[in-house]
């Protein structure tokens, strides 16, 4: 199966998300380009955002964990792609 293949079936099977929770997903897609030489994305960057968003200092540690579980899976799944088309 084509790479782009999965990818369209990844975002045809893409569940309806709350506000919040595109929140989230914005951003990563946003943080994603801030990973360096394949790492997470670092600590400092995702608070920087987090504060920039006006997240109170309680909930950066939650929305860095949120931020890293979205970066694993979203690695996980490139790795579980890029296998298939090999």
């Amino acid at each position: 199966m084509p790479l782009n293949r999965g990818l369209q079936d990844f975002i045809d099977s893409e569940p309806e998300l709350e506000p919040f929770e595109d929140e989230y997903m914005r951003a990563f897609w946003r943080l994603v380009t801030e990973r360096r030489g394949g790492h997470v994305i670092p600590y400092s960057e995702i608070e920087k955002y987090a504060t920039r968003l006006g997240l109170e200092s309680a909930m950066i540690e939650t929305f860095c964990e949120v931020i890293w579980s979205l970066d694993r899976a979203h690695t996980d799944w490139a790795r579980s792609e890029s296998a298939k088309a090999q």
